[in-house]
């Protein structure tokens, strides 16, 4: 295994909870605060009174902690590189994530190392300019709520333009190619686009919630019927 369980939620939980409490800030809802949001839902029930308790000996009633240094989880050489390898996928890199204490190791593996057989081969140039501006535009109206105006071509050789906001990035495996889907103001319906179509991309003005129309959800119901045979 490259990691081990210490990385795990439950010690990833027990570490935030004893560095507030080495800060000298924990409190009893702050307590239950970090174990709702880094560990299960059902752990608020037992792992407050775990840290608490003699037995385990990190935590006062006072919610104070003997240890003299705040727990780190440093990562081995051997996560370094696997980590490393992940980064050299170029779908990873359009989300500019940190190389920070990686910039001396050697990957774990190259990307020549997996041959993919149930694919398309004309993916996305996700290596190009261009490509990675308009991923990267789109990104960021997504999170700060922008509307974007768009210039692609069709499949079928049709210039268009439209001013639309930005709903979702959609990455299909078998394609290979991520495709933007958008809600318009005006009420049409949510459409998708193919990101390497776009040839031209800006940010506009932030939307008005009534103006926001997602793909709405739809429940459907499944009935499988399961057949005893070749150790179903």
């Amino acid at each position: 295994m490259l990691f081990s369980e210490i990385y795990g939620c439950y010690f990833s939980t027990a570490a935030a909870v004893l560095r507030e409490a080495a800060d000298g800030t924990l409190t009893e809802k702050r307590l239950t605060e970090l174990v709702r949001e880094k560990a299960f839902g059902e752990s608020v029930l037992t792992l407050p009174a775990q840290l608490k308790s003699p037995e385990w000996g990190v935590l006062t009633p006072e919610l104070q902690t003997p240890l003299r240094h705040a727990p780190t989880m440093p990562l081995t050489t051997l996560q370094k590189r696997w980590l490393k390898a992940l980064l050299q996928d170029p779908r990873i890199r359009l989300f500019s994530p940190s190389e920070e204490g990686l910039e001396d190791v050697e990957p774990l593996y190259g990307p020549d190392t997996f041959v993919y057989f149930d694919r398309y081969t004309d993916g996305d140039p996700f290596d190009d300019p261009a490509y990675i501006e308009h991923f990267r535009t789109l990104l960021a109206a997504m999170r700060e709520h922008r509307r974007v105006w768009i210039r692609f071509e069709s499949s079928r050789h049709r210039r268009n333009t439209w001013a639309c906001i930005p709903y979702r990035l959609e990455y299909s495996a078998k394609d290979d190619k991520f495709r933007l889907i958008t809600s318009f103001p005006d009420g049409r319906r949510p459409m998708s686009v193919n990101l390497a179509r776009i040839t031209q991309c800006r940010p506009g003005s932030p939307w008005e919630p009534e103006e926001y129309r997602p793909l709405p959800f739809k429940e459907e119901t499944l009935v499988l019927r399961l057949t005893d045979e070749r150790n179903a």
